[in-house]
C-alpha cells in the first residue's frame, strides 16, 4: 500500500507541473493514474480510512475530467502544437493515442471481487498482489449469482462480522496473515460463504481441501504450493482423519512447518518443510468433536441462527441481484417457510426467480435463446415477484406456511396416527418412514424441535400441541399438557436438537472463543 500511496503523491505532483506548462493532456494522464491508485488503496482499506481513499478517488475523477475540458477547449482554440521532447517524470502513465483521450476509470466498489458471484479470491484465484498490478477486467454480471462477497454484504452475523473485520484490518496493518480460525453452527448458516468473503477482504488466495478422504501425502501437497497469506479453508474439519491431523496441520498451524518423509524403504528420506505464513479456516457443524490441538490454535466464531426478519432481508437483496423487484412484505412471507436457513432460502429465491422469469416470458411471448440472459436486461423489464407466483411454488413444492415439507408432516402424522402422539423411537420411525436414522434426527427432527412440535423424551418422541394445529388437526386433552413441559426435559431435548453444537468441551489452554451467542443457554 505504501508504493500506491507513493506513486499516486508522484502523479499528482507531475500532473500539477504538466497543467501548469498548459500540458493538460498529459497531466489528465498522470490524474488518470493517480486515480486508479485511489481505487485500490480504497479496496484495501477499512472504515474512516476507505471513506477517504474513496473521496480521493472522486475527486481525482473530476479533475481529470476538467483538464481534458481544458485540453478540447485549447485544441479549438489554436492548432495542435508539434510534441514536446520533454523527459517524462518518473511516474508517468502511458501515453494516450493522439485522437483518444484517456478516459478515467470507473468508480471502485466496495466489493470490487464481483457481486457477481465470481470473485478471484472465492473462486480459488488469489488477486493478492503488489501496487503495480493492473486491475482486473470488468466482467459480465451472472444472472444466477446471489452469494455476498464483501463483509458489508454478510448480515446476520453481526458480532461475527465485527470480530472478524478487527482481525483482518489488524493484519493488513502489520501485513502478515490472519490467525486461524474455527466457524461453527449449524448447517447452512453461510459458514463457506463467510470464510470466502474472508480471503476477498484479505485480498488472498483461497484453497479449499476436502476433509473427508484425504491422505498425509495429498496435504502435504496441498501445503507445499502454499503462497503467504493463503487462505485455506477445511468443511466440517471434525472429519479430517486422525494421521492427517496428527502429522501434518498441527504442526502446521502451530510452528509453521511440516516434518513428513519421503521415499520408501532404504531410499526414506526425512524432510522438513517450512510453510510461508497462512491461514487455516475450519468450519465445523459439531464443535464438540473437534480435537483440543485445533480448538487451542485456533480462534472459535459461533455463526448463529438467522431470524425471519433478517431472512426476509437477504431475499428480498437477493431477488434485487437477479434483476427481479419484490416487496418487503412477500420477502418476509417466503422468509417464514426458509426454515430459517439462509442456504434454503437463497435455493428457493432462484427457483421462484425462474418461475417469474418463465411466466414474464410467456405473457409476453418472448421465446428466443438468450432474450434474458443478463441482469440488466431482466431489470429493464421491471419482472415483480408477485404472490401468485410465491403461492404456486410452494404449492407445487408441498411447503406449508410453517415451512414444513411433506416429509416433516409424514413424520409428525406416523406419530400422532399410528402411535398416539409418541413417544416412539428413532428406529421405528425410520422404519415407517423408510429413511435412514441420521436422515430424521438431521432433516427433520431439528427443525420441528425448533418449531415446538416435538419433543425428545427419553422414551422416544412426542408430537407436541403445535404438531396438531399444524396438521389442522384437534389437540387431545392430554397433549395439552405438553405445552408445559419440565425444564429438565426441555433442555435435554434442546440439547439433542443442537447435536452438541454448543459443547464448550473444556477450553484449558485455548485462546479466548469469540461467541456470538454471550446470553445463549
Amino acid at each position: 500500500m505504501e508504493d500506491l500511496k507513493d506513486m499516486m503523491s508522484r502523479c499528482i505532483r507531475a500532473a500539477g507541473q504538466a497543467s501548469s506548462a498548459g500540458e493538460y493532456k498529459k497531466a489528465a494522464g498522470l490524474i488518470v493514474q493517480a486515480c486508479e491508485c485511489a481505487g485500490k488503496l480504497a479496496q484495501r482499506s477499512f472504515g474512516r480510512e476507505r471513506a477517504d481513499y474513496q473521496k480521493k478517488f472522486s475527486d481525482l475523477k473530476d479533475m481529470a475530467k476538467k483538464l481534458l475540458a481544458k485540453d478540447a477547449e485549447k485544441q479549438a482554440q489554436t492548432p495542435p502544437a508539434p510534441p514536446q521532447q520533454d523527459t517524462p517524470p518518473r511516474a508517468e502513465a502511458p501515453k494516450p493515442t493522439q485522437n483518444t483521450p484517456p478516459a478515467p476509470p470507473a468508480p471502485p466498489k466496495e466489493d470490487e471481487s464481483g457481486e457477481d458471484g465470481e470473485s478471484g479470491n472465492g473462486e480459488g484465484n488469489g488477486s493478492g498482489g503488489d501496487g503495480n498490478t493492473p486491475a482486473h477486467p470488468p466482467r459480465k454480471e451472472r444472472s444466477d449469482s446471489i452469494a455476498p462477497q464483501t463483509l458489508a454484504d454478510y448480515v446476520g452475523q453481526k458480532d461475527a462480522v465485527t470480530a472478524v473485520s478487527e482481525l483482518i484490518h489488524a493484519a493488513l496493518l502489520k501485513n502478515s496473515a490472519l490467525m486461524h480460525i474455527i466457524l461453527y453452527g449449524s448447517h447452512g448458516l453461510g459458514k463457506t460463504t463467510f470464510a470466502k468473503i474472508i480471503a476477498n477482504e484479505m485480498h488472498a488466495n483461497f484453497v479449499e481441501i476436502n476433509a473427508t478422504k484425504i491422505t498425509t501425502t495429498e496435504m502435504v501437497a496441498i501445503f507445499k504450493k502454499l503462497k503467504p497469506k493463503d487462505i485455506v479453508f477445511i468443511d466440517e474439519i471434525h472429519t479430517v482423519p486422525l494421521p492427517v491431523a496428527e502429522s501434518v496441520l498441527y504442526s502446521a498451524m502451530q510452528d509453521g512447518r511440516i516434518t513428513y518423509t519421503e521415499g520408501k524403504g532404504k531410499f526414506a528420506r526425512t524432510q522438513v518443510l517450512v510453510l510461508p505464513p497462512f491461514t487455516l479456516i475450519g468450519a465445523t457443524t459439531e464443535i464438540g468433536k473437534l480435537a483440543k490441538p485445533f480448538t487451542q490454535r485456533a480462534i472459535q466464531i459461533h455463526l448463529v441462527e438467522y431470524t425471519d426478519e433478517i431472512i426476509g432481508s437477504i431475499i428480498t437483496r437477493a431477488f434485487n441481484r437477479l434483476g427481479l423487484t419484490i416487496t418487503d412484505e412477500n420477502g418476509l412471507y417466503i422468509a417464514r417457510r426458509c426454515r430459517n436457513n439462509p442456504r434454503i432460502a437463497n435455493n428457493t429465491v432462484r427457483r421462484i426467480a425462474d418461475k417469474a422469469i418463465v411466466r414474464f416470458a410467456t405473457v409476453n411471448d418472448i421465446r428466443s435463446e438468450g432474450s434474458l440472459d443478463s441482469v440488466e436486461t431482466i431489470r429493464k423489464l421491471g419482472i415483480e415477484v408477485t404472490r401468485d407466483v410465491i403461492d404456486r411454488f410452494f404449492d407445487e413444492n408441498g411447503i406449508d406456511e410453517y415451512g414444513l415439507e411433506r416429509g416433516d408432516r409424514d413424520l409428525l402424522r406416523i406419530i400422532i396416527e399410528r402411535f398416539n402422539g409418541g413417544p416412539v423411537g428413532l428406529d421405528t420411525l425410520s422404519f415407517s418412514m423408510n429413511e435412514a436414522t441420521n436422515v430424521i434426527s438431521q432433516k427433520y427432527e431439528a427443525y420441528l424441535i425448533k418449531k415446538g412440535m416435538l419433543r425428545i423424551d427419553r422414551d422416544g418422541r412426542v408430537a407436541m400441541p403445535a404438531a396438531y394445529r399444524a396438521l389442522g388437526l384437534p389437540v387431545p386433552a392430554d397433549a395439552e399438557d405438553d405445552d408445559k413441559p419440565d425444564r429438565n426435559a426441555g433442555k435435554n431435548t434442546g440439547n439433542n436438537a443442537n447435536n452438541n453444537a454448543n459443547n464448550n468441551a473444556g477450553n484449558g489452554g485455548e485462546p479466548p472463543r469469540i461467541d456470538v451467542l454471550r446470553n445463549h443457554n
